[in-house]
């Protein structure tokens, strides 16, 4: 088995390459899933050689595993353990086991992940339910979906020594919710710590540390893991989609709160709008504030202003006749951008311009030492690797001249894998970091 497992890679190999450009991580291209390296212990070799790039290390893949990677695999198949957060576990003997739940929940859906002792995931498999309307509903959703969790993975509470919640802010103080647009108005002035809590330790039938966390400070937790690998590296995430999500992971894996929960919310810093070269005032935000946000110049809230601007260029183009909806049009950008279409293409250069200069800000204020970008953007699923790359490219060069030289030299910017289980796996880690310091 073994010998059939590197003929595979090796005919492979030639596919696996990536190469470092101006402190970006790329790869060059990486084929399909191959499940037969499994029964080798180790993750699907796509994964692996992604979770490689994206920690920081220059490992070229041509012959198969890199020498690292082999020891790596090798261990895991004898102690029947893995060591990187993206492969699956193996059966064996996980009833021994502790482990720390993650769950993530917002106003209509909860997902719901876990960890080990060691940080690496119990499953990537995304378990995702409905959450019902009123807070007992909430909750009990909560904990049937733990179970289930537990269940699907041959575990059981005995073995759950903590669980983290990911869930939207702002929080009027640690535990209590308040005024979300994210959540139902009833939710406002909720102890959902104190509730939570009850009902997580009245179901294990013994008291059961509950850690919470902004939702976007757990994604940043989850991908920082990855990014640095083994290294003691800051890492700042930056996670453009409908709004803009931000975190700061410290070196010790846990993320900036600041004083009243509300640290890290970048969007709504004032955006450098003398560089952008656009008329007129600054696009308005759903924050209220007047100084020119950078959330509407680098996610969708803004596109509707940024294609208007756009279609005077091109006033011939499809948009510009098109009778559909200012959001059909705006949501139709993505995937013209990955056909070529130009008018596309120049405005998420320009948003990517935008995110550049914030990421010269946030470089110049916290110094980390790599920066994720996540977001609908850097999905796999659905935009090229070659749209991906001029992104990145074009955040990096834009924000280079701006940063101290020791940081253009060093200042690595990669793209988040973990997609929709990052902000579930990050509250697991949450709750395993809160017990390892405790």
């Amino acid at each position: 088995m073994l010998m059939e497992i590197f003929l595979a890679a090796a005919q492979l190999g030639a596919l696996f390459v990536g190469h470092r450009q101006g402190g970006i991580f790329f790869r060059d291209a990486v084929p399909k899933v191959f499940h037969q390296f499994q029964a080798f212990g180790a993750t699907q070799f796509e994964e692996r050689c992604e979770f490689s790039f994206h920690s920081g290390r220059n490992i070229i893949y041509r012959t198969g595993f890199a020498s690292e990677e082999t020891r790596r695999v090798k261990q895991a198949n004898a102690n029947n353990s893995c060591l990187c957060l993206r492969c699956p576990q193996f059966n064996g003997s996980n009833m021994s086991r502790k482990i720390f739940i993650g769950t993530d929940s917002g106003a209509t859906t909860a997902k719901f992940s876990a960890v080990w002792e060691n940080g690496e995931a119990v499953s990537t498999k995304l378990l995702q339910r409905p959450t019902e309307k009123g807070r007992d509903a909430v909750i009990s959703t909560w904990i049937g979906g733990i179970t289930e969790f537990l269940a699907q993975n041959n575990l059981d509470w005995s073995q759950v020594c903590g669980v983290g919640l990911a869930i939207p802010g702002p929080y009027e103080r640690y535990g209590v919710l308040g005024k979300s647009a994210n959540l139902p108005a009833t939710f406002t002035g909720w102890d959902v710590h104190a509730d939570y809590g009850a009902a997580l330790s009245k179901k294990a039938g013994r008291p059961l540390k509950l850690s919470m966390i902004n939702d976007g400070h757990s994604g940043g937790v989850a991908e920082a893991r990855i990014a640095r690998g083994d290294k003691k590296l800051s890492v700042l995430m930056l996670m453009p989609g409908s709004g803009l999500g931000s975190a700061y992971i410290g070196q010790d894996g846990l993320p900036l709160t600041g004083q009243t929960l509300t640290a890290m919310e970048t969007a709504h810093m004032a955006a450098p709008l003398h560089l952008f070269g656009l008329p007129g005032k600054p696009i308005p935000c759903g924050c209220g504030k007047n100084w020119g946000c950078v959330e509407p110049y680098t996610t969708i809230s803004g596109l509707s202003y940024l294609l208007a601007d756009k279609l005077l260029k091109y006033p011939d183009h499809d948009l510009a006749k098109s009778t559909a909806s200012p959001k059909e049009k705006v949501l139709s950008l993505r995937n013209l951008a990955q056909k070529g279409d130009a008018l596309a293409l120049e405005i998420f250069d320009f948003q990517a311009r935008a995110m550049g200069y914030h990421v010269a800000n946030l470089v110049t204020l916290l110094d980390p030492g790599i920066v994720v970008i996540g977001g609908g953007l850097m999905d796999i699923e659905v935009t090229t690797p070659e749209f991906r790359a001029r992104y990145l490219r074009t955040i990096h060069e834009t924000a280079a001249p701006y940063l101290w030289p020791v940081q253009r030299d060093t200042i690595k910017i990669v793209p988040a894998v973990l997609g929709e289980l990052s902000q579930a796996i990050g509250a697991a880690l949450v709750a395993l970091y809160q017990a390892q310091r405790s």
